[in-house]
């Protein structure tokens, strides 16, 4: 049963005719694929809902019982494809109704945060609180917004707690300063509380204003406070009431304030500013003093009036003209201003760096043009400064930058550099020349330059100085193996080939040349290993010609020792060298070491006999005229092999053909090692026979095949 069928027990399985097979298949992948995108509310998952649809409905048509189940199947898969779309639009809905709610009361946190104190706010606060963990409970990824409400209640909590924590200390303070003003009242010195008291109403006004509103308690305490300073404030009226002194006290004060204003009407020029305050505070002083006596009312007030319009005439004229001093100067700062604002969208940076410094070292010679003038005026000044010198400082700090980043490409430049020396020489001499282009392409550095010039420039030099050392190196070292390979020719052929393998190898290995110099050296190579070639194949076919000589009596020598073995005879001396022949002194060595004839040596004597004879043989046969039968066997086996399929008989045939070569079939005759030396002579008579026939053909040939 397939994995549809598996899943859905009411499609179609067993029984199913063959052809309807692939139709109810595709109809059951469009419904698994639909099934699928349950759940899931994306433009890709409508589209595709849309074209199962299409697909679907085109496909091919089927029998009724089978399309009844298949389109339940189908209607089913789209009905929870439609409720999905549906339960993932009602919760955007919701979820963008408990947004548009949170960001509300977020927006309310706000404003209420930016209210001058939050004391008053608090149940507003801790409402805001409890609405937003009602509206957030149940939605999720609502990390951002849920940061933005927790800063800006962790900044209301701590304004809270330090309003709270300042409510506590005015709270402090106003219960001092009810002590005192009790103590006061019940010691009855209302001439304490007339000196202090614009000092405590101070204090109760700051401190009242640090209250929390909504306190009963500190409604209580400001209210007792203020009964306190009414009783206090009666007290003071009824003491004077009851006492002129306070009349004559006045008299007495304000008759100093006349002395000190007569004394101010000579003040110097320079202290006129001085005097003005003091000419608003004596004036204040004079109100707050009240009436004198009546007998005085007359004396002093023509001589306060006088003395204070002679002061304030001077006083307005010394401000007239430091008016005018102000004006002169707001016009010379204007003109500084619109000097730096002509100047601010420069880019020669040093001639104008100097032109606004000149401009602000005169600003600070010219004279004060008032306060806001003067605020209004530095900062129109300084800001068109401002523009030139951000500007300058960001065009230093991107070209530094722009050194800093040239001076990072160089130092891997320079690293680069350094390390060609660990590259094979074709790719580091192509990458030193890349590495130096790139270096000259990159930029300057700016003080970093110079060192990383002579960074850079000192590791190239030491490559190619390195590089030419190796190279000269590499070119001696030639001259020598070529020296060598023209003294080969002295040594026996095995030596010398084993060696010009070494020197191959190791002119293999030897550093690369410039093209022309090493097409020099590789054609004297290639010469003197000709050269050597040749006087190798001309002395190896000497040693083969005398090994060839040499057989017969190295088989009769061993033979000799084998048989004086076999009879239990003392073995005879080998007066000749067996070197030549590693099998035949094999021979020797095993029945000298093992004082007789060793286990198995029978076998290996017999073996080589047959070995023996089947070379004769097929060297026979090359000196025997082939027959027109001969020829046709072999036609015959050519045909029978193309027949069985084996068409690498050809291949075959020749590498027989190259295996029974006269040369190679006397080599192979000269390595088989000794035979039974009861057939030896036999053998040995065939052997002259076939190299002197050999011979024979060589000579009317090429004169190849001998030995």
């Amino acid at each position: 049963m397939s994995e549809s069928q598996t899943q859905h027990p009411e499609t179609p399985g067993v029984g199913v005719p063959e052809r309807l097979r692939p139709l109810l298949h595709e109809r059951e992948r469009i419904c698994a694929e639909l099934e699928s995108l349950a759940g899931k509310d994306d433009e890709d998952s409508r589209s595709r809902s849309a074209g199962l649809g299409v697909e679907y409905r085109r496909c091919e048509p089927l029998p009724p019982e089978y399309a009844e189940i298949m389109d339940k199947r189908f209607a089913a898969a789209e009905a929870a494809f439609t409720e999905g779309l549906t339960a993932a639009a009602e919760r955007r809905a919701k979820r963008e109704q408990v947004l548009e709610t949170l960001h509300s009361l977020l927006t309310e946190q706000a404003r209420l945060s930016a209210a001058p104190r939050l004391l008053p706010h608090r149940r507003e606060f801790e409402r805001l609180r409890r609405n937003w963990r009602v509206a957030a409970a149940g939605v999720d990824d609502l990390d951002l917004l849920e940061k933005a409400f927790s800063d800006s209640a962790a900044a209301v909590a701590a304004r809270l707690e330090a309003e709270t924590t300042a409510a506590a200390s005015a709270r402090e303070a106003l219960s001092g300063l009810r002590g005192e003003l009790e103590a006061v009242r019940e010691a009855d010195r209302p001439e304490e509380f007339k000196e202090k008291r614009e000092g405590w109403e101070a204090a109760r006004d700051a401190a009242a204003a640090a209250l929390d509103p909504d306190s009963p308690e500190d409604k209580a305490l400001l209210g007792s406070i203020r009964e306190l300073f009414k009783a206090l404030n009666d007290r003071l009226v009824l003491y004077y009431q009851t006492l002129d002194l306070a009349r004559w006290e006045s008299y007495t004060l304000k008759l100093d304030l006349c002395r000190e204003l007569e004394q101010l009407r000579d003040t110097p020029e320079e202290k006129l500013p001085a005097a003005a305050v003091r000419l608003r505070e004596i004036r204040k002083r004079w109100q707050e003093l009240g009436a004198v006596p009546r007998e005085k009312q007359n004396e002093l007030g023509p001589r306060y009036y006088e003395y204070t319009t002679a002061l304030q005439h001077r006083v307005d004229e010394f401000y007239k003209a430091q008016r005018a001093a102000h004006a002169a100067a707001a016009a010379r700062k204007t003109a500084l201003c619109e000097a730096a604002e002509a100047l601010r969208e420069s880019t020669r940076w040093n001639e104008t760096s100097e032109q606004l410094k000149a401009l602000q070292a005169e600003w600070k010679t010219v004279g004060h043009a008032g306060r806001e003038a003067d605020a209004a005026l530095y900062a129109r000044f300084r800001a068109a400064c401002d523009v030139f010198f951000n500007a300058r400082g960001q065009y230093w700090a991107e070209k530094q930058q722009q050194q800093n980043e040239v001076g990072a490409r160089k130092r891997e430049l320079c690293a680069a550099a350094e390390a060609l020396a660990s590259l094979p020489v074709p790719e580091a001499v192509r990458r030193a020349k890349q590495l130096r282009a790139d270096f000259q392409a990159a930029g300057r550095a700016g003080k970093q330059e110079q060192s990383l010039n002579a960074r850079f420039n000192g590791a190239m030099e030491t490559f190619f100085n390195s590089r030419h050392e190796a190279v000269q190196n590499a070119k001696n070292r030639r001259e020598e193996i070529l020296r060598e390979l023209e003294s080969l020719a002295s040594m026996p052929p095995g030596q010398a080939e084993q060696r010009m393998g070494e020197l191959r190898s190791e002119w293999r290995s030897l550093e690369s040349l410039p093209r022309e110099q090493e097409a020099r050296y590789e054609a004297r190579a290639r010469a003197a290993a000709a050269e050597l070639e040749k006087a190798l194949t001309a002395a190896r076919r000497r040693q083969q010609r005398e090994r060839a000589d040499w057989l017969a009596p190295a088989m009769r020598a061993a033979a000799e020792v084998v048989t004086a073995a076999r009879r239990g005879e003392p073995l005879p001396d080998v007066a000749l060298d067996l070197t030549p022949f590693p099998r035949l002194a094999a021979v020797v060595t095993d029945v000298i070491a093992a004082g007789g004839c060793p286990e198995g040596m029978d076998k290996a004597l017999a073996r080589n006999a047959r070995e023996f004879g089947a070379l004769l043989d097929e060297g026979e046969t090359r000196v025997t005229p082939r027959t027109d039968a001969d020829a046709a066997q072999d036609l015959a086996a050519d045909l029978a092999a193309a027949i069985a399929g084996n068409f690498g008989g050809g291949a075959m045939a020749a590498a027989r053909k190259k295996e029974t070569e006269p040369a190679a079939l006397l080599r192979r005759l000269l390595d088989v090692g000794l035979p039974e030396p009861e057939q030896l002579e036999g053998l040995l008579a065939r052997y002259e026979a076939l190299r002197a026939a050999l011979n024979g053909a060589g000579s009317r040939n090429d004169g190849t095949l001998q030995g």
